[in-house]
């Protein structure tokens, strides 16, 4: 029972190996946001500087031979030696206007070659130095492509651009792949750390299970026993510390409780005692008169000046005890409340001022 209690949702064990286990995964989900984050972005330049380096490596005269004529065949036809699979191209005039298209094999469809907006041409057509940009469309058919914008001409003038564009899902499919493939990896790798953190954590919290044991077999009778403050974690050996602190002070205050048991007993006794004496002489000083010493009238008289001097005695002794009860002194509740039951027992009985 003790052991299915140590794994109950209160208990020390469950929190800190679920609060792991959620830090963990947190930070398997962030690693892998980030991983695919800079993955994409590294596959996604990397393709756009391949497209660029393919327009780049097209003679000029081949693509001004293109804006001049755009329907020369020889220019397509050493366009379609030079240009990959699943590519497609558009050359667009100093104005803005699509003057030539060109689609490779594959796949990829007419229809799917995608078109910028005006404002996008014209800034790339801006004098000036302009690198190449690439930008990530969807097409008619849903699907994603990079598109990459080269202009042609001198720095100072542009006599086009050239758009080249491919289709991102051989990218996506494989960025799909290595994702499943990382979390795959991530979840082997939590189970393993599960698996390796429970004995750690059984380890670490044992000297808080050693504790619980010892703390439960402590009663009056072993108070002496103390906890090893010199092991364990500083938290456990602090823990450790403060009820080997608390025990002295519980005996401390057990023994102090018995000494005042013992010097209640022995007042109660000194008192009863103490009573118990001038009262016994008035009871026989009474028997005394009962038996014929009151028409001696010395008997008589020596009686009643000994009753008087024990009676005497007693409320002496009476409003000591009910001055005690009042006392700073009298500290303990149970001392005072005997002490005023025997006063007040006295009292009626013989009348003594209190």
């Amino acid at each position: 029972m003790k052991n299915v209690s140590r794994f109950l949702p209160q208990s020390l064990s469950v929190q800190l190996l679920s609060r792991a286990l959620v830090l963990f995964a947190a930070l398997l989900l962030l690693t892998g946001a980030i991983q695919y984050t800079v993955m994409r972005q590294f596959m996604y330049h990397y393709t756009a500087s391949t497209l660029s380096r393919q327009i780049r490596a097209i003679p000029q005269q081949t693509w001004a031979g293109l804006v001049q004529s755009p329907s020369s065949k020889d220019s397509a036809q050493s366009l379609s030696q030079i240009l990959q699979p699943d590519t497609s191209l558009i050359l667009i005039s100093s104005a803005g206007q699509v003057i030539w298209r060109y689609t490779g094999p594959g796949p990829k469809g007419a229809n799917r070659i995608p078109e910028l907006s005006s404002l996008t041409y014209e800034n790339m057509l801006m004098s000036g130095p302009r690198p190449d940009e690439f930008f990530v469309t969807t097409v008619a058919s849903g699907q994603s492509d990079l598109v990459v914008l080269h202009r042609l001409g001198p720095p100072g003038g542009s006599i086009g651009l050239v758009q080249m564009d491919t289709s991102l899902r051989p990218i996506r499919d494989m960025l799909r792949r290595t994702l499943w493939t990382y979390l795959l990896g991530a979840s082997v790798t939590l189970v393993i750390g599960v698996a390796t953190y429970l004995p750690l954590l059984r380890k670490t919290l044992s000297p808080l299970s050693k504790m619980i044991v010892l703390l439960e077999q402590t009663d009056v009778d072993n108070l002496s026993e103390r906890l090893s403050d010199t092991s364990g974690p500083s938290e456990v050996r602090r823990l450790a510390r403060s009820y080997n602190e608390m025990l002295v002070r519980i005996r401390t205050s057990f023994v102090a409780e018995q000494t005042l048991r013992e010097k209640m007993r022995q007042f109660l006794a000194d008192a009863s005692h103490e009573l118990r004496t001038p009262l016994t002489s008035i009871h026989g000083f009474i028997e005394v008169l009962r038996r014929g010493a009151a028409s001696h009238p010395g008997q008589l008289d020596m009686a009643l000046s000994s009753m008087q001097s024990e009676s005497e005695r007693l409320a002496r002794l009476v409003n000591d005890l009910l001055t005690l009860t009042n006392s700073p002194a009298c500290s303990n509740g149970f001392i005072a409340w005997k002490a005023l039951a025997i006063a007040n027992m006295a009292v009626p009985a013989w009348g003594f001022p209190s």
